[in-house]
């Protein structure tokens, strides 16, 4: 990973304020987060649909419109421009004007539908309960034990540089090359447990985090373990993402912990964070790093903008905080 340069002094003056909340019309609790192909950010919330936003206004879409459900854990867009929502009734397709949703009945594994991701070829696979559905583009085609895929309750799907899909869950995580699946249930001897997070770095380096802390896999096959004992600011890991730098990001427990070719820099309240009980981050298009938490989301450029319920937030539970954004800033 590349050398990045942390000045502590900066991040530790706080931003500028700018809030979302019930004031603005957000019905509740951010727990997702997408920017798509014509700009529009899109949230997933906890019980309140999905809300699109446009930098001035918001508009709600719920179950009444053909959304799924109303907890949205995961948002993308496919090769066609279409929008997909993971809720907790299936997962639904959005194609600007209407809303078209696919259940068990149309091949999906199971009913509840954790996190959604479109591959680099543009298919849609949704992460499930229990194993995950690939979009043929009329139903899904599952994917569970039967084929090979042990892992339970899938959480987080991502694409190494082969073009390989790894698949995170309880028990460990797998690796599909289209063929079949290879489960990896321990590494470097330890058992996985928990996997709730994934990401590929730009050395083709798979980061699977844990309530283990993180484990690192080369593409040599060589296996590293980073815990709190060598820096981590925490064990369990909640959230993985890449900066634009190449540079890794683990959102734990306790904060945030940046990798970078200088070694662990970690991230907490002192240094500006809203809340250390992490459980989301991702890095948008112009670089700032977010942080969702349950006290809030914060916004790290240097220094760190935080929003939270002092500040207007509508709900301080933000389970996911996936966003690629530029130009809402």
């Amino acid at each position: 990973m590349r050398k990045t340069l942390c000045d502590h002094h900066r991040i530790r003056a706080r931003g500028t304020w700018r809030n979302l909340d019930g004031t603005n019309g957000l019905p509740g609790p951010v727990i997702s987060l997408f920017q798509d192909s014509h700009g529009f950010l899109w949230m997933g919330t906890w019980g309140c649909g999905a809300v699109r936003y446009d930098g001035d206004a918001l508009r709600t879409f719920g179950v009444a419109d053909g959304l799924s459900g109303d907890t949205v854990w995961g948002i993308t867009q496919d090769a066609s421009g279409h929008i997909w929502y993971a809720a907790t009734d299936g997962v639904s397709m959005w194609d600007g004007e209407r809303f078209q949703s696919f259940g068990v009945d149309d091949g999906l594994p199971h009913w509840q539908s954790n996190y959604v991701h479109a591959d680099r070829q543009g298919r849609i696979w949704v992460a499930t309960e229990s194993g995950v559905g690939a979009f043929d583009g009329k139903r899904f085609e599952s994917f569970d034990a039967a084929q090979g895929l042990s892992v339970a309750s899938i959480q987080h799907i991502t694409e190494d540089g082969q073009g390989n899909l790894w698949f995170a869950g309880i028990g460990g995580a797998a690796r599909y090359d289209g063929e079949r699946f290879e489960v990896f249930t321990s590494l470097a001897g330890e058992q996985l447990g928990h996997v709730e997070t994934a990401c590929v770095d730009d050395e083709d380096r798979v980061f699977l985090g844990t309530t283990k802390g993180l484990f690192v896999l080369s593409p040599d096959g060589s296996v590293q373990r980073l815990r709190e004992q060598d820096g981590l600011v925490q064990d369990v890991i909640r959230a993985l993402c890449v900066d634009n730098d190449g540079n890794v990001w683990a959102a734990a427990r306790g904060g945030a912990s940046l990798l970078s070719g200088t070694g662990v820099i970690n991230f907490t309240v002192a240094d500006g964070l809203v809340n250390t009980q992490l459980t989301s981050l991702a890095c948008d298009q112009a670089g700032d790093i977010w942080f969702g938490s349950f006290g809030g989301v914060s916004q790290y450029s240097q220094s760190f903008t935080s929003l939270d319920r002092r500040d207007g937030l509508a709900g301080d539970d933000m389970r996911t905080g996936w966003m690629q954004t530029g130009g809402l800033h």
